[in-house]
């Protein structure tokens, strides 16, 4: 797909290429599912694709990245699409832990805060003028698409001097990692688990008992 986006984009230049990728999708996946990611991609698909024209070429380069090459400096237009796609939600967010013993004495704890997941969109573009030019930026776009600032176009010529901050999709998370509720013990010996952030079948290695822990996600309606 990249491949083909720079054979057709030969046709844009001298001109302008931007990228655009959706910033913690994953993480924002482990807390929402992956039919609200599908949803996400989907939603920025359609306004990249209201970008397109006689001037502007879009496509999907790959999983989560998307490339657009414009005749002219299209920094406003763009702007204005990341302003469309942000978006701000409550939720709770935490763990729950559930234990048992061999006597068949049962509890739980439960740890939830209050935080907001966001949705967000980094941006880089750079001006090119040739296929060698494009294809070099590319590149460049690709190494230093990690910690930077969300929701604005970045100049690629501008990434040396910006301080690298990590941007994570959720604004906060219990302090506390889950423990055993019986001995408060965090030495676990995992027998099983289903990826989320909060996951995991197994048995507290201080006291024996069986443990399983949730991750728990609600977001407020």
């Amino acid at each position: 797909m990249l491949e083909a986006f720079q054979r057709q984009a030969v046709s844009y230049l001298p001109g302008f290429v931007f990228s655009f990728n959706i910033a913690d999708l994953k993480r924002r996946n482990t807390h929402l599912g992956h039919q609200t990611g599908d949803r996400d991609i989907a939603e920025l698909e359609r306004l990249l694709g209201e970008l397109a024209c006689a001037d502007v070429l879009v496509a999907r380069v790959c999983g989560q990245r998307w490339l657009m090459i414009s005749r002219h400096n299209a920094r406003e237009r763009v702007q204005r699409v990341l302003d469309r796609y942000r978006r701000i939600d409550g939720i709770s967010t935490g763990w729950s832990v559930a234990a048992a013993i061999p006597t068949g004495e049962r509890r739980m704890d439960l740890q939830l805060v209050h935080a907001e997941i966001r949705r967000a969109i980094r941006c880089i573009y750079a001006d090119v003028r040739t296929p060698d030019d494009l294809a070099a930026a590319i590149a460049r776009i690709d190494a230093n698409d990690h910690d930077l600032p969300v929701n604005q176009p970045i100049f690629l010529r501008d990434i040396p001097a910006l301080p690298r901050t990590r941007w994570r999709c959720v604004s906060r998370a219990p302090a506390a990692n889950p423990g055993c509720p019986f001995c408060a013990g965090q030495d676990f010996a995992w027998e099983d688990g289903d990826g989320s952030l909060y996951s995991g079948d197994g048995r507290c290695r201080g006291c024996g008992a069986g443990i399983s822990i949730t991750q728990v996600d609600e977001v407020a309606a």
